[in-house]
């Protein structure tokens, strides 16, 4: 990160997503706007026999407190749900890709540390215990993340807690694991998003 000349904000911050969020309900009620959460979408249809610039879409939602359905009749649906995307899927858009076979460990804590300069970006690579990212987070958090390919043992849906912890034990003490969870990364791009008009 040293080398960021070209903006007068040369450092990263990570601000973790569950702080982002209250971030945005706070500035959302400001603004008069009322959230509703949690809701799921679990129908979309569209219908093309509606001109252009017209209500084509139909979605159904549930209320996850109350179970209670809604219909919402609209002009735009926004598709920004992540990679398991139910607008994605729902509209049959392909999502094309390659997923990578390494097998990562990824932990966010409080951490006791000797490592030098432990408040910024880092890697550590070990012909033991194979490379170890480091980043600074929000509210004095760290998250180490470790690629855990080279462990013959290692399978995600049997991780526990005390691999994670023992990943982050090879660098540093964790005095308090936030949350921790096993990984792999994915590099997908869905091609041909339709465009309702």
């Amino acid at each position: 990160m040293e080398n960021m000349k070209d903006t007068q904000w040369d450092f990263a911050l990570v601000l973790r997503q569950k702080y982002q969020e209250e971030i945005f309900r706070r500035k959302l009620r400001e603004l008069g706007v009322s959230l509703e959460a949690p809701v799921e979408l679990t129908k979309v249809e569209v219908d093309e026999a509606i001109p252009q610039g017209g209500y084509k879409i139909t979605a159904v939602t549930k209320n996850g407190v109350t179970g209670e359905e809604e219909t919402i009749i609209c002009k735009y649906l926004v598709g920004a749900d992540g990679g398991r995307s139910f607008v994605r899927r729902a509209l049959d858009v392909p999502f094309d890709g390659s997923t990578t076979e390494d097998k990562w460990v990824r932990i966010d804590g409080i951490i006791e540390t000797n490592m030098p300069k432990s408040r910024v970006y880092g890697a550590i690579e070990s012909p033991t215990h194979g490379n170890v990212l480091w980043a600074a987070l929000d509210h004095g958090a760290t998250r180490i993340v470790r690629n855990c390919s080279f462990v013959p043992s290692f399978r995600l849906p049997t991780f526990t807690s005390g691999f994670a912890l023992g990943s982050g034990l090879l660098y540093s003490k964790i005095l308090v694991a936030n949350s921790f969870s096993g990984v792999c990364f994915h590099s997908r791009e869905a091609k041909g998003v339709p465009r309702i008009q």
